[in-house]
């Protein structure tokens, strides 16, 4: 009389194919994570700059060199402030970080404003174009 069930040659077989699914599986999920933190790096990279730029935009004076850690990650930002004329400067922000996979990677963000102070000098006049 044969009794039901699973052999164990049978339940053998299926525990190795059990194992070699989650050995293939483990890589992909692995890649996914390091993508997913990569993608995180990049948002807060970005975001710094752009409150760095924001900052400077509002009158503040740019910091030339700053490191901030956020989750546990260093990030480096610096700022360079060049006049570009008499009234109007050029501000090149870039955040720094290492990825885990990818390695150094970095994050440049520039903009523009007029000089705060400086006045219109007064032998320039503004015209419409409209013409009567």
């Amino acid at each position: 009389m044969k009794e039901a069930g699973f052999s164990y040659i049978e339940s053998l077989l299926a525990l190795c194919l059990l194992v070699l699914l989650m050995a293939a599986v483990t890589p992909v999920l692995e890649s996914l994570e390091h993508g997913r933190e990569d993608r995180k790096n990049e948002t807060e990279g970005y975001l710094l700059a752009r409150t760095a730029m924001e900052q400077w935009k509002a009158g503040e004076p740019a910091s030339v060199s700053e490191e901030k850690i956020i989750g546990g990650k260093a990030f480096g930002i610096e700022a360079n402030v060049l006049p570009i004329t008499a009234m109007v400067e050029k501000c090149e922000v870039t955040v720094q970080w290492k990825s885990r996979t990818h390695g150094p990677k970095k994050y440049t963000l520039t903009g523009y404003r007029f000089i705060p102070g400086v006045s219109v000098p007064s032998s320039t006049s503004l015209t419409t174009g409209h013409s009567r």
